[in-house]
C-alpha cells in the first residue's frame, strides 16, 4: 500500500478532476500541458528539494498551494511559480492598481475568473 501502486490513482483522480473543472471553466478541453502545470502548482515538494527516492515529486493535492507571481512594470512578460510566459502587451500598475492578465493567470493555474459587464471581477481558486 505504498509507492507508485498508490499515488498513481490518487494522481489520475486529481488530473481526472482538474480536467473536468478547466472543461466546465472554460468550455474546452486542457491541453496535456496545462494539466500538467496545474498538477505541479498543486503538489508540495517534501523532504530534500526536487524528487527524491522517499517522497517522489511530493504531495498532490486538490487544495490551493502557493502561487508566486513576478511582474516588473512595463515588461513584456510575466514570472508565473518562476516560469516566464510572454505577454500580448507590457504589464502595468496604473495609480496603485495592479492591471493583470486574467486569462494568462486563469489558464495556467486553472484559477476560475471571471467579470460582468459592471466591472465586478471574480477570483477564484
Amino acid at each position: 500500500m505504498t509507492g507508485t501502486s498508490m499515488s498513481t490513482p490518487i494522481v489520475s483522480g486529481i488530473a481526472a478532476l482538474q480536467a473536468a473543472k478547466y472543461k466546465i471553466t472554460f468550455k474546452e478541453q486542457i491541453s496535456e500541458d496545462q494539466l500538467w502545470k496545474l498538477i505541479k502548482y498543486n503538489t508540495k515538494d517534501l523532504g530534500i528539494p526536487g524528487a527524491d527516492r522517499e517522497y517522489g515529486t511530493g504531495f498532490a493535492t486538490l487544495q490551493p498551494l502557493e502561487l508566486k507571481l513576478e511582474a516588473k512594470n512595463n515588461d513584456d512578460y510575466l514570472k508565473i511559480n518562476n516560469e516566464i510566459y510572454n505577454l500580448d502587451s507590457k504589464f502595468s500598475f496604473n495609480d496603485g492598481v495592479f492591471v493583470l492578465p486574467g486569462g494568462l493567470i486563469g489558464n495556467v493555474t486553472g484559477a476560475y475568473i471571471q467579470y460582468n459587464d459592471k466591472d465586478i471581477l471574480t477570483f477564484e481558486y
